[in-house]
This record gives C-alpha cells, sequence and structure tokens, in this order.
C-alpha cells in the first residue's frame, strides 16, 4: 500500500511542476523585483509569495503524513486549506492555465485535507475476533 501512495504522490506532485516553478517565479520576483516592476506593494507581494510556498509546505507535510499512515492534527489541514483555496481563487481569475498543472494537486490535497480530518483509522477489535 505504500508503494502506491508514493506512486500517486510523485505523479500529482511531477503533473503540478508548471504550478511550483510558477511559485518559484512569484517568490523570486517579490523578493528581487524586475527594474521594470512598479513602484510599491513590495511587502505584499514578499507576503503573498511566502503564503504561496506556506501552502504548498503544508500539502508536502500532509502527503508524507499520508504516506506514513499516520493523522495530523487539524492545524495542517485547516491552515493549509485556507492559504491553499486563496491562491486557487487568484489563479482561477488571473491566470486559470496554472489550475490545469495544479489539478492533480487540488485533488490530491483535497483528498489528505479528508484523511486527515474525516477518516477513522479502522481498528480491529480484540474482543470480538475482527466481526
Amino acid at each position: 500500500m505504500v508503494a502506491v501512495k508514493i506512486t500517486i504522490s510523485l505523479v500529482c506532485w511531477l503533473l503540478s511542476g508548471f504550478a511550483l516553478f510558477y511559485s518559484y517565479v512569484a517568490l523570486s520576483s517579490a523578493i528581487f523585483p524586475p527594474s521594470w516592476a512598479p513602484e510599491g506593494y513590495q511587502v505584499l507581494r514578499i507576503l503573498w509569495a511566502v503564503a504561496m510556498w506556506y501552502a504548498w509546505l503544508a500539502l508536502l507535510v500532509m502527503n508524507i503524513a499520508w504516506v506514513k499512515d499516520v493523522r495530523l492534527g487539524k492545524f495542517w489541514p485547516a491552515s493549509g486549506t485556507i492559504v491553499g483555496g486563496a491562491f486557487i481563487v487568484k489563479f482561477a481569475t488571473l491566470t486559470p492555465t496554472v489550475l490545469l498543472y495544479a489539478a492533480s494537486t487540488f485533488m490530491l490535497s483535497t483528498y489528505l485535507v479528508y484523511f486527515h480530518l474525516v477518516s477513522k483509522k479502522r481498528v480491529k477489535n480484540e474482543h470480538n475476533n475482527g466481526n
């Protein structure tokens, strides 16, 4: 089962490579803006880019825990959903092409939030002989 989870994870992350690259470009252009970039809003651009990377980090933490079959508390799934949801709304209006590349990761993250917040681990009860 672990091999299947690792394969699913790798496929989703590889398909979202362009979205990850876009996040890298957003962060680097926020920290080192090009000469033609408008003045002002520098702090806001940096905060936006750092928050974008936080959403990726939350997804990575949830993904690793899922592969290990460990359920996290509410912090990572909730905060990752809030921050990631903000980016989905932004990308849907500004750059819908990135959503195409991030679709597999969106599906994975939706399942991971379900796994960590809703699903219960099935435990075989010793007293009823597995019935």
